[in-house]
């Protein structure tokens, strides 16, 4: 939709009022829209001047035949994604899609034991997945702003693994969606001021480093919740939990210089729209008092 809109600002006077929501619909599920969006979208970001050829774009709109049946799509080499996202996105692609997919249900299914709504939640915003063999039980997933529904995470690692990345992942498009469609909420985090943010080591928006909290608070809820269905891996969760609470404390450290305990409620009220099973004792928001020497 962002991209129509573009294209209607454009000095082609496009007419988008004649494509259907259903058109819409469709052509959000197809790998070759997509592919072609995000062409565009860097063209726009470049500044480079739109051209008539790039009006086939509403032509693969409407005549986009989506497959309703494949809730995923999984992407491979021929795809030739690599032209238009960061090549780190699919370096290292695996091809086996029943591969992919097989690893991706071993990590929802641990999702789906902690919560239901949690794991619908997740699964219902994923649409694209780009499958990485990297070493074993490595951490390397990621998303982008410009390619809504999509991720890319390691698929050699264990199932507790798998879900970990999932669990980040999925939560940026979960807070991703709420931006885009709430405008109260969006309008509300744009208004915060830039905080110096822990993740990227400078000043950042409020709503990059809240991107930070909500990601890593997820990871936290996640193997908080394994305590109890996996008790032999106690050491591990444990583990794993102390490395995340550094990054969920400093990001919260950083917040409270522009948040107030009113906002952090606000805060609060929308993670837990992306997480249902978020425990608020997580968070110490806790602003301490300064003291004034004389």
């Amino acid at each position: 939709m962002y991209l129509l809109q573009q294209l209607s600002k454009s000095h082609l006077g496009i007419n988008i009022s004649n494509i259907t929501f259903d058109e819409l619909k469709n052509a959000s599920r197809s790998l070759i829209t997509k592919k072609t969006a995000l062409s565009l979208i860097e063209k726009i970001r470049m500044n480079h001047r739109l051209l008539k050829s790039d009006l086939n774009f509403l032509k693969i709109i409407t005549k986009t035949k989506s497959d309703n049946s494949k809730k995923i799509e999984i992407l491979k080499s021929r795809h030739q994604f690599d032209k238009v996202i960061d090549k780190d996105f699919v370096l290292g692609l695996c091809e086996d899609e029943n591969k992919v997919l097989d690893e991706l249900n071993n990590g929802f299914s641990i999702i789906k034991s902690i919560s239901l709504v949690w794991h619908n939640k997740m699964s219902k915003v994923l649409e694209t997945v780009s499958g990485i063999v990297d070493e074993r039980n490595v951490i390397n997933s990621g998303f982008t702003k410009d390619f809504p529904g999509f991720i890319n995470l390691n698929i050699n690692a264990d199932p507790i693994i798998i879900g970990e990345q999932i669990a980040h992942e999925t939560t940026h498009l979960l807070f991703e969606n709420i931006l885009y469609f709430d405008k109260k909420v969006n309008s509300y985090i744009r208004q915060i001021p830039p905080v110096f943010s822990v993740f990227a080591k400078k000043p950042r928006s409020a709503e990059l480093v809240l991107h930070g909290l909500f990601s890593y608070t997820s990871v936290y809820v996640y193997w908080d919740a394994l305590l109890n269905l996996y008790p032999k891996e106690k050491v591990r969760i444990q583990k794993r939990k102390n490395q995340v609470i550094v990054y969920i404390n400093e990001a919260i450290k950083d917040l409270n210089n522009v948040l107030s305990d009113k906002d952090w409620n606000k805060i609060k009220i929308i993670y837990k729209k992306m997480c249902p099973v978020f425990i608020e004792k997580f968070w110490d928001t806790r602003i301490s008092e300064k003291k004034i020497e004389n």
